[in-house]
This record gives structure tokens, sequence and C-alpha cells, in this order.
């Protein structure tokens, strides 16, 4: 079921968002700030790419329950 798949679009959102949250909170202490930084440009990357692709399943999901 097409509804299905958001829900688990959303979850795996979700966690992608909570994960990097604990990127920033750590590479926040790190004394190596390229390094630092580098983590938090990844996370950065890891949510908008999340974001694209949940966007995209609810763009299928409406299309299909419609």
């Amino acid at each position: 079921m097409p509804t299905f798949s958001r829900i688990t679009a959303v979850l795996a959102q979700a966690a992608v968002v909570a994960a990097s949250m604990n990127v920033y909170i750590n590479a926040a202490s790190m004394d190596d700030e390229a390094r630092a930084d580098r983590y938090r440009a990844e996370a950065d990357r890891l949510i908008a790419e999340a974001n694209e692709r949940a966007d995209g399943i609810l763009a299928y999901t409406m299309d299909a329950i419609r």
C-alpha cells in the first residue's frame, strides 16, 4: 500500500535528522575544526538528500492514492 511507503520515508527522514543532530552536537566539542566542518557538511548533505527523497516518495504516494 502506498501510504506505508510514505510512513517509511518519514521515519527514515527523521532518523537522518536525529543522527545529524548527534553529529552537530559532537562536532561542536571536537578540537579539529576542519574535521568537524567536514562532518557537519556531510550531515547537511545527508539531510538534504533525505528531504529530497522523502518529497519524491510523498509525490508518488499522493499520485497513487488520489
